[in-house]
């Protein structure tokens, strides 16, 4: 009596142990994929930085436990703040930000498993992408115009997964991923388009970014109001004469003109010159345009004659 009494001691605690035997785990899948193992798995939309968990509202998450007795009578979750209900079909989570879902399960005789939880960041959103010039750019009638120096540079940010690639087009070449600074020298019209896509497949939209590079140089003249007259090389002139700047750019414009006379500073150009001292007198002209890009100098070089001619009346003889 005291043997069958020991042996049935033995087996009610194996019986004990083994009905504690029961877990139930969190399991985050793609809504397209069907998965049986329960174990938290990376899928192409699951992203972990080393430290979180990262997921996008496309994931669901299946909540699996296992009895080796008296099977699982039920099983719970929560996410956040919010009660605890019974699974019935895997959970998805739509507003982005960190989440948290709590569960545990409970077996037909009553042993319930102790809370589990699971921690997720929820990011929908693409990265940001802008374009950046290593100079100021010029705007005239809604075209950009840049200098051929002009450097451009993608900058894509990301709060939540990180920035995965960023890659870019020019003109009619392919995509390629982005590394460093992008030149458009040659003088024209240019297009940039460029994207970036996170660590969960959030692609931002394809931006595209129209510039024209201006590499021309303005022209300039000086013109004097009226004919020069020319002797072994030498150009003379009235002391009335007036003399003005021109200056022609096809693309960005002039920025702004310079005149030196008589080899003195260079200033401003505003008004036409009058130079009504007898003598000989230099102008030197130069253009800038709104990218930055100089004429060559010009110079007019000629001589101020005042003086009226002598006449003799000498009767013949």
């Amino acid at each position: 009596m005291r043997y069958l009494n020991k042996s049935w001691f033995i087996l009610i605690i194996l019986v004990m142990n083994l009905s504690l035997n029961l877990n139930a785990q969190i399991l985050p899948i793609n809504k397209k994929t069907v998965v049986t193992e329960p174990a938290v798995k990376q899928d192409k939309i699951l992203y972990n930085d080393g430290k979180t968990d990262y997921a996008t509202s496309q994931n669901s998450y299946i909540l699996s436990g296992t009895d080796l007795l008296s099977d699982i009578k039920s099983l719970k979750y929560k996410v956040d703040n919010g009660d605890y209900v019974d699974y019935k079909s895997p959970v998805s989570i739509k507003d982005e930000g960190l989440h948290t879902i709590k569960y545990y399960s409970e077996d037909n005789v009553g042993n319930k498993t102790p809370e589990g939880s699971y921690a997720v960041i929820i990011d929908n959103t693409p990265p940001d992408v802008l374009v950046g010039s290593s100079v100021k750019l010029f705007s005239l009638k809604g075209k950009e115009y840049a200098p051929a120096s002009a450097e451009f540079t993608i900058k894509a940010s990301d709060t939540a997964a990180g920035v995965k690639l960023t890659e870019y087009s020019l003109d009619t070449s392919g995509y390629t991923p982005y590394s460093s600074g992008i030149k458009m020298s040659a003088t024209g019209v240019h297009t940039l388009k460029y994207r970036s896509i996170d660590n969960l497949n959030n692609s931002s939209a394809e931006k595209e970014f129209v510039v024209f590079t201006d590499n021309t140089k303005p022209l300039v003249k000086i013109i004097p109001s009226g004919d020069l007259y020319t002797k072994a090389n030498i150009n003379f002139a009235p002391p009335s004469f007036q003399y003005s700047i021109e200056a022609i750019d096809l693309e960005s414009q002039i920025a702004k003109v310079m005149v030196s006379v008589d080899d003195g500073k260079y200033g401003a150009y505003g008004n036409p010159l009058v130079l009504s001292k007898e003598g000989v007198h230099t102008i030197k002209a130069q253009a800038v345009d709104n990218v930055g890009n100089e004429s060559a100098e010009v110079s007019l070089t000629f001589t101020v004659d005042s003086t009226p001619p002598k006449i003799e009346l000498q009767p013949s003889k």
